[in-house]
């Protein structure tokens, strides 16, 4: 995966699921896309590791994990953050 280099696909990919480019870097945007030509090895390796990291944000997931929070907020229950 090639995403832009902002918070959440950051977080996402951390360097060993994709390739970061900054923003509104055509030049290293081709960079990455050469990158995963010329090693189409690693590049799928990366995107099975991706896809095994993304299981963690499944949609269904996500929304368990919302109830709860506001569950927790309702009762006035402290949550600790994660991450």
């Amino acid at each position: 995966m090639i995403g832009a280099d902002i918070r959440g696909t950051r977080d996402l990919l951390q360097g060993k699921y994709g390739l970061l480019v900054p923003v509104g870097d055509v030049e290293g945007l081709a960079r990455a896309m050469a990158w995963v030509l010329d090693h189409p090895d690693e590049a799928a390796a990366m995107g099975r590791q991706g896809r095994i990291a993304m299981q963690q944000y499944d949609v269904r997931k996500v929304i368990a994990l919302h109830e709860a929070l506001y569950h927790c907020a309702l009762e006035g229950i402290h949550v600790p953050q994660s991450g």
